[in-house]
């Protein structure tokens, strides 16, 4: 044992001096785990304990040893100890007054270099940086060329515009320094001079934001295509900030969408107020029949955009004209149907009939919706439940062409109510009616009529038996035999005969 040493439970009534440089100069800055660790281990200095290792301390404060390593590794980078072993590891704290007098550090960090770890962890406040940190930090130094104090300059810009403050990543601080490189601010005075301007897109970039409707602070992204947008395409504020109208297409507005706006007005050579408005007014004039379109398939307040336009053009080169696009627009929209692409088949089945002048078009209509009125009618007439189909459509058409009055039509479906085919029984009865001249409902009903009273007529009168084989004339004739004979197929009978009771299918 040594020959001098203190008695059991000295230590418990000496003191363990602090110094005051340590209090003001680098107590401050760092959290209470990391205060609490040094002084413990300053007075491991001055009154040693037998076995004490990170575990015994970590215990003795109630920390994790976690935390007591990473307060060591802090203090070793500021420069107020440094390691002198690993397994375990052992640590020899430096007598700050003398270092400072000295101007010669004892540990092997050099001055400068703790300063700099100081201030850049100051900079991350409760956000302890680690070793991996460091280097990275330091490799952006070494490679880039960049200054120190440059480098805190950066790390300060990138935690106040990130978004993320302290949390800001080391990966978009690397990035943000190559941006920097590239424009020569590896000095102190240049870093200051692209800072100014990084200044003026931070507070261009917010307004873009606020343009947007979004109230949060820009990121080192947003704020680089603002910087792009002014200082390399030489875009004033003003026309950014009306471009920004052109977002609400989406259901986001973002500055990727501006930036291809942006980059549009930059391909046509519009960089002033003036140039916009006249591009907006033209535009506004090219995009009206489009507009207008859509207002016509019920989408109203919808913008229209490049692709509809490019559609309507090649509308117009089919060789149809604005008011005949409208007219498609109105039938799809009849039909149920509100897509752009919905006038397009419209317009191709018109095309195929010919049909590309708005008379033209407005003739086929008319007939269209005759044809589509007179089935409804003789459907309700001839008392058809079912919805008509091409056929019975083609048979109407036929109708109109061949002049049959709407009226007569009406008389011959109320005579096919029975009927197992009724369209074609209609057809079959008009076009029997047609040859005998037929032309008015009145007649029609007369000729109804008649028949029906002939066929109840024959009905009701007596069969007469056949004459005997070989018997000619009678021996005598009377007045009533001698009129003209006429004589009527199976389907002449069937066409004429009306009566609600009587079988008439074929």
């Amino acid at each position: 044992m040594p020959m001098c040493s203190f008695a059991d439970g000295f230590s418990m009534f000496d003191v363990t001096p602090v110094e005051n440089l340590f209090i003001e100069e680098y107590m401050l800055r760092a959290s209470g785990d990391f205060v609490k660790v040094y002084i413990y281990g300053l007075r491991l200095c001055y009154h040693p304990v037998e076995g004490a290792t990170v575990p015994t301390i970590a215990r003795a404060l109630g920390m994790e040893e976690k935390t007591v390593l990473e307060a060591f590794i802090y203090w070793e980078r500021v420069g107020v100890l440094r390691r002198v072993a690993d397994n375990p590891p052992a640590y020899s704290f430096f007598n700050l007054k003398q270092a400072m007098l000295n101007r010669k550090p004892e540990g092997d960090i050099p001055k400068a270099d703790r300063d700099f770890n100081i201030a850049l962890q100051d900079l991350f406040g409760t956000r302890l940086l680690q070793a991996q940190d460091y280097e990275r930090v330091y490799k952006i130094i070494e490679e880039l060329g960049m200054a120190p104090e440059v480098v805190l300059l950066l790390v300060k810009h990138c935690i106040e515009c990130s978004g993320r403050g302290t949390a800001v990543t080391f990966a978009s601080i690397e990035k943000e320094a190559t941006r920097w490189a590239k424009v020569g601010a590896l000095n102190l005075r240049a870093a200051e001079d692209h800072l100014r301007t990084l200044s003026a897109s931070y507070e261009g970039a917010r307004n873009v934001l606020r343009q947007l409707g979004m109230r949060r602070a820009p990121t080192v992204a947003e704020e680089a295509l603002f910087s792009k947008w002014t200082r390399d395409w030489g875009l004033p504020l003003d026309v950014i900030l009306s471009s920004c109208a052109e977002t609400t297409r989406i259901a986001q507005p973002n500055f990727a969408y501006l930036n291809k706006v942006l980059e549009n007005l930059r391909k046509k050579n519009i960089t002033s107020q003036q140039e916009l408005e006249s591009a907006r007014q033209a535009r506004e004039e090219a995009m009206r029949p489009v507009r207008e379109v859509l207002d016509a398939l019920g989408a109203k307040g919808v913008s229209p955009t490049e692709d509809l336009a490019a559609l309507y053009a090649s509308w117009l080169q089919m060789g149809f004209s604005h008011e005949a696009v409208l007219r498609a627009a109105r039938t799809a929209l009849r039909a149920g149907k509100s897509r752009f692409e919905d006038v397009s088949q419209q317009l191709s089945e018109w095309k195929k009939r010919g049909l590309l002048a708005p008379q033209d078009i407005d003739a086929f209509l008319a007939r269209d919706r005759a044809e589509k009125r007179l089935l409804r009618a003789v459907f309700e007439a001839a008392g058809i439940g079912r919805e008509p189909a091409a056929e019975d459509k083609r048979l109407a058409g036929q109708w109109r062409e061949k002049g049959y009055a709407e009226p007569v039509v009406l008389v011959a479906a109320e005579s096919a109510r029975n009927a197992k085919d009724p369209m074609r029984y209609i057809d079959h009865v008009l076009e029997t009616w047609s040859s005998r001249g037929i032309r008015t409902a009145e007649a029609a009903r007369a000729e109804r009529e008649k028949w029906a009273a002939e066929k109840k007529n024959a009905a009701a009168a007596p069969q007469q038996a056949p004459a005997p084989q070989g018997m000619g004339r009678p021996s005598k004739e009377v007045g009533a035999h001698r009129f003209a004979q006429r004589t009527y197929t199976d389907e002449e009978l069937d066409a004429l005969l009306f009566s609600d009771e009587d079988d008439l299918n074929p």
